[in-house]
Protein backbone atom coordinates (compact mmCIF):
# COMPACT_ATOMS: atom_id res chain seq x y z
CA UNK A 1 0.00 0.00 0.00
CA UNK A 2 3.11 2.24 0.66
CA UNK A 3 4.15 2.02 -2.85
CA UNK A 4 0.82 2.77 -4.50
CA UNK A 5 0.50 6.06 -1.55
CA UNK A 6 3.76 7.09 -2.93
CA UNK A 7 3.55 6.69 -6.56
CA UNK A 8 0.05 8.09 -6.23
CA UNK A 9 1.23 11.43 -4.64
CA UNK A 10 4.42 11.49 -7.00
CA UNK A 11 2.54 11.64 -9.93
CA UNK A 12 0.00 13.55 -8.78
CA UNK A 13 2.73 16.48 -7.94
CA UNK A 14 4.07 15.91 -11.64
CA UNK A 15 0.03 15.98 -13.13
CA UNK A 16 -0.32 19.32 -10.80
CA UNK A 17 2.85 20.86 -12.37
CA UNK A 18 2.43 19.93 -15.32
CA UNK A 19 -0.91 21.69 -15.92
CA UNK A 20 -0.33 24.93 -13.87
CA UNK A 21 3.10 25.85 -15.05
CA UNK A 22 3.75 28.38 -17.61
CA UNK A 23 4.61 27.43 -20.75
CA UNK A 24 8.54 28.44 -21.03
CA UNK A 25 10.60 29.37 -24.12
CA UNK A 26 12.06 25.53 -25.01
CA UNK A 27 9.06 24.13 -24.51
CA UNK A 28 7.08 26.84 -27.10
CA UNK A 29 9.96 26.46 -29.66
CA UNK A 30 9.91 22.66 -29.80
CA UNK A 31 6.45 22.86 -30.23
CA UNK A 32 6.28 25.92 -33.13
CA UNK A 33 9.78 24.99 -34.91
CA UNK A 34 9.00 21.17 -34.55
CA UNK A 35 6.10 19.36 -34.03
CA UNK A 36 3.59 22.25 -35.45
CA UNK A 37 5.10 21.80 -39.10
CA UNK A 38 4.96 17.93 -38.63
CA UNK A 39 1.26 18.19 -37.21
CA UNK A 40 0.15 20.51 -39.94
CA UNK A 41 2.27 18.87 -42.76
CA UNK A 42 3.80 16.06 -42.53
CA UNK A 43 5.93 15.63 -45.68
CA UNK A 44 9.06 13.87 -46.62
CA UNK A 45 10.87 17.59 -46.66
CA UNK A 46 9.72 18.21 -43.19
CA UNK A 47 10.62 15.00 -42.17
CA UNK A 48 13.76 15.42 -43.63
CA UNK A 49 14.18 18.82 -41.72
CA UNK A 50 13.46 17.35 -38.55
CA UNK A 51 16.62 15.68 -38.45
CA UNK A 52 18.88 17.89 -40.56
CA UNK A 53 18.18 21.21 -39.15
CA UNK A 54 18.30 20.05 -35.56
CA UNK A 55 18.92 22.73 -32.57
CA UNK A 56 18.94 21.82 -29.13
CA UNK A 57 15.10 22.02 -28.37
CA UNK A 58 14.53 19.09 -30.54
CA UNK A 59 14.33 15.81 -28.75
CA UNK A 60 13.57 13.34 -31.40
CA UNK A 61 11.28 10.92 -29.55
CA UNK A 62 9.69 13.19 -27.16
CA UNK A 63 9.13 15.90 -30.33
CA UNK A 64 7.79 12.80 -32.42
CA UNK A 65 5.13 11.90 -29.55
CA UNK A 66 3.90 15.59 -28.46
CA UNK A 67 3.44 15.85 -32.50
CA UNK A 68 1.62 12.31 -32.68
CA UNK A 69 -1.09 13.45 -28.84
CA UNK A 70 -1.43 16.68 -30.83
CA UNK A 71 -2.31 15.41 -34.20
CA UNK A 72 -4.96 12.54 -32.24
CA UNK A 73 -6.55 15.37 -29.76
CA UNK A 74 -6.74 18.05 -32.48
CA UNK A 75 -5.98 20.75 -29.47
CA UNK A 76 -3.15 22.79 -30.41
CA UNK A 77 -1.61 24.88 -27.69
CA UNK A 78 -2.40 23.17 -24.58
CA UNK A 79 0.76 22.64 -22.35
CA UNK A 80 -1.18 19.49 -21.09
CA UNK A 81 -0.99 18.12 -24.55
CA UNK A 82 2.43 19.42 -25.17
CA UNK A 83 3.49 17.87 -21.75
CA UNK A 84 1.38 14.50 -22.04
CA UNK A 85 4.23 12.30 -23.49
CA UNK A 86 6.33 13.04 -20.19
CA UNK A 87 3.71 12.47 -17.69
CA UNK A 88 2.71 9.40 -19.43
CA UNK A 89 6.10 8.32 -19.20
CA UNK A 90 6.26 9.32 -15.22
CA UNK A 91 3.44 6.88 -14.62
CA UNK A 92 4.55 4.05 -16.49
CA UNK A 93 7.56 4.59 -14.59
CA UNK A 94 6.45 5.05 -11.02
CA UNK A 95 3.74 2.36 -11.60
CA UNK A 96 7.33 -0.03 -12.45
CA UNK A 97 8.77 1.29 -9.73
CA UNK A 98 6.17 0.39 -7.24
CA UNK A 99 6.24 -2.96 -8.74
CA UNK A 100 9.44 -3.63 -7.93
CA UNK A 101 9.32 -2.76 -4.46
CA UNK A 102 5.79 -4.86 -4.02
CA UNK A 103 7.78 -7.84 -5.27
CA UNK A 104 10.91 -6.67 -2.70
CA UNK A 105 12.99 -6.04 -5.87
CA UNK A 106 14.21 -2.93 -4.42
CA UNK A 107 14.04 -1.92 -0.86
CA UNK A 108 11.89 1.47 0.97
CA UNK A 109 14.42 3.41 0.88
CA UNK A 110 15.65 2.98 -2.85
CA UNK A 111 12.00 3.90 -3.84
CA UNK A 112 11.73 6.57 -2.06
CA UNK A 113 14.79 7.80 -3.55
CA UNK A 114 13.88 6.80 -7.23
CA UNK A 115 10.17 8.18 -7.39
CA UNK A 116 10.59 11.14 -5.17
CA UNK A 117 13.72 12.47 -6.40
CA UNK A 118 12.75 16.88 -7.19
CA UNK A 119 14.92 16.17 -10.45
CA UNK A 120 12.39 13.66 -11.53
CA UNK A 121 9.84 15.67 -10.98
CA UNK A 122 10.61 18.65 -12.50
CA UNK A 123 11.99 16.54 -15.79
CA UNK A 124 8.93 14.68 -15.90
CA UNK A 125 6.72 18.15 -16.27
CA UNK A 126 8.60 19.14 -19.10
CA UNK A 127 7.72 18.75 -23.01
CA UNK A 128 11.34 18.20 -22.72
CA UNK A 129 13.46 14.81 -23.77
CA UNK A 130 15.66 14.59 -20.48
CA UNK A 131 13.32 12.88 -18.48
CA UNK A 132 11.70 10.57 -20.96
CA UNK A 133 15.34 10.08 -21.74
CA UNK A 134 16.23 9.06 -17.85
CA UNK A 135 13.33 6.51 -17.56
CA UNK A 136 14.54 4.41 -20.67
CA UNK A 137 17.77 4.65 -19.27
CA UNK A 138 16.83 3.03 -16.02
CA UNK A 139 14.24 0.54 -18.17
CA UNK A 140 17.42 -0.60 -19.94
CA UNK A 141 19.51 -0.74 -16.83
CA UNK A 142 16.90 -3.37 -15.36
CA UNK A 143 16.77 -5.26 -18.30
CA UNK A 144 20.87 -5.76 -18.58
CA UNK A 145 21.03 -6.28 -15.13
CA UNK A 146 18.48 -9.11 -15.65
CA UNK A 147 20.13 -10.55 -18.49
CA UNK A 148 23.62 -10.43 -16.41
CA UNK A 149 21.80 -11.96 -13.12
CA UNK A 150 20.62 -14.66 -15.23
CA UNK A 151 23.89 -15.72 -16.31
CA UNK A 152 23.56 -13.92 -20.29
CA UNK A 153 21.18 -17.09 -20.56
CA UNK A 154 17.79 -15.03 -21.70
CA UNK A 155 18.62 -13.41 -24.75
CA UNK A 156 15.10 -11.51 -24.51
CA UNK A 157 16.51 -9.28 -21.55
CA UNK A 158 19.93 -8.44 -24.03
CA UNK A 159 17.42 -7.51 -26.89
CA UNK A 160 14.81 -5.35 -24.73
CA UNK A 161 17.78 -3.54 -22.99
CA UNK A 162 19.14 -2.86 -25.97
CA UNK A 163 16.31 -1.62 -27.92
CA UNK A 164 15.38 0.67 -25.33
CA UNK A 165 18.48 2.11 -24.52
CA UNK A 166 18.54 2.97 -28.40
CA UNK A 167 14.74 4.36 -27.54
CA UNK A 168 16.56 6.41 -24.82
CA UNK A 169 19.64 8.29 -27.22
CA UNK A 170 16.29 9.14 -29.41
CA UNK A 171 14.37 10.58 -26.41
CA UNK A 172 17.73 12.92 -25.78
CA UNK A 173 18.90 13.23 -29.09
CA UNK A 174 19.03 17.21 -29.78
CA UNK A 175 22.90 17.17 -31.65
CA UNK A 176 21.46 16.67 -34.97
CA UNK A 177 23.33 14.13 -35.89
CA UNK A 178 21.80 12.34 -38.98
CA UNK A 179 22.27 8.82 -38.33
CA UNK A 180 20.80 8.44 -34.74
CA UNK A 181 17.54 7.57 -36.27
CA UNK A 182 19.05 5.02 -38.45
CA UNK A 183 20.77 3.52 -35.26
CA UNK A 184 17.62 3.31 -33.15
CA UNK A 185 15.67 1.54 -35.81
CA UNK A 186 18.61 -0.90 -36.62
Amino acid sequence: IIAVVISGMTFMIVLIRACYSNIWYDEAFTYMYYVLPIVKNPSFSIIRNFWEDSLANNHWLNTLLIALFTKLSHIYWEEIIIRLPNIMFSLIYLIFLAYLFIEKKINLLLFILLSCNYYFIDYMRQARGYGMCAILIFFSIYFLENWRINKYENQSYLIWGLIIQKLSAAAGRRDGSHGALLRVVM
